[in-house]
């Protein structure tokens, strides 16, 4: 998801985001309560071109305007917003230094999603007193959730590791 200046943009800026249910069966399917369902599609003659994700930039293509439109009321966005896939015929920079030669596409570089059961607290606590309803872990599809540690603390960590130590995750 896009704004108007081809920036990307989270559910951190828009925590609605996080109420939307995806299905993927031969397509992609959104669902939000108030909104109903929409099936993507890629827009007409969706001419590749260059946003900013993360901190790379990297060429995507367009959902139609119905998508668009879709995605920007279920997101309540002040401002339009803009659904695009990843321009397949492109690539990524990556940093070698921390990933070797492993490409991603729009994931924040990392193979593992690493989610923190306080913190889920504490953006409900946020949504609570915003009268918003309440994001489930399921809506961040972590790989790994760690519980027993403050809010947001999983930001300031290097290392994960299991009692035994025979799991051991690098944190970058």
């Amino acid at each position: 998801i896009i704004d108007e200046n081809n920036l990307f943009t989270s559910q951190r800026k828009l925590p609605l985001l996080a109420k939307i249910k995806t299905v993927y069966d031969t397509s992609l399917r959104l669902t939000e309560k108030s909104l109903g369902s929409i099936e993507l599609t890629q827009q007409e003659n969706s001419v590749s071109k260059k946003v900013k994700i993360w901190q790379d930039y990297c060429y995507v293509l367009e959902a139609s305007s119905d998508c668009n439109k879709w995605i920007t009321e279920a997101a309540k966005s002040p401002k339009p917003l803009r659904l695009v896939k990843f321009d397949s015929k492109t690539s990524r920079p990556n940093l070698s230094s921390r990933f070797d030669h492993h490409n991603t596409f729009f994931a924040d570089a990392a193979p593992y999603l690493v989610a923190n059961i306080r913190s889920l607290d504490t953006l409900n606590q946020a949504l609570l007193k915003m009268g918003l309803p309440l994001a489930s872990m399921s809506q961040f599809r972590p790989n790994i959730v760690l519980s027993e540690l403050d809010g947001f603390a999983e930001h300031r960590f290097s290392e994960v590791y299991n009692d035994d130590k025979k799991i051991n995750l690098s944190l970058r």
